[in-house]
């Protein structure tokens, strides 16, 4: 099983990641977070938090971006350099971000999904929307699965994304 780091303990990432743990499919010792600080009121099933995104990332294969689009240029430029093709999956549910954005600040070649889960993932009622970039049929395979965990799934092409996204809500 492949752990994932959710970097960025908000709304969506805290969604997908009480989501997870609600289906079943990951278990909380599959399942790092992140946040700037840390409080109490961040505990979920025991899953653990880190304030340090690299670490996240070390430490799992497929990392999911949950951050606000003003941050994703930072968290990108601290993590490159520990993200490896052969090992990493990164999934972005940064609001408005497309792919070829996210291409340019990651190593080449590495697979790269774009997902647009909603809130209604944590109670396993989401419609998310995945696009993706250089990611094989196993790989995309996988990040259906996840996603399937909290609900319905759909891949649509990148320039679609918008469009779909305001439908599906």
């Amino acid at each position: 099983m492949k752990k994932i780091a959710i970097l960025g303990a908000g709304n969506i990432g805290m969604s997908i990641a009480k989501g997870i743990l609600k289906s079943g499919f990951y278990t909380k010792e599959n399942l790092l977070l992140t946040k700037r600080r840390l409080s109490k009121k961040l505990q979920i099933d025991g899953a653990e938090f880190l304030t340090d995104n690299r670490a996240a990332v070390k430490n799992a294969e497929i990392i999911i971006i949950a951050v606000q689009p003003k941050q994703l240029p930072k968290i990108l430029d601290e993590i490159k350099t520990s993200l490896q093709d052969n090992k990493h999956i990164v999934i972005s549910v940064v609001t408005g971000v497309k792919l070829p954005t996210l291409a340019k600040r990651l190593p080449e070649g590495l697979p790269i999904f774009r997902a647009m889960p909603n809130t209604a993932a944590a109670v396993q009622q989401s419609m998310t929307l995945i696009s993706s970039k250089n990611a094989s049929q196993k790989e995309q395979d996988l990040v259906k699965q996840i996603f399937s965990e909290l609900g319905q799934v759909m891949f649509t092409s990148d320039d679609k994304m918008g469009a779909a996204t305001v439908l599906a809500a």
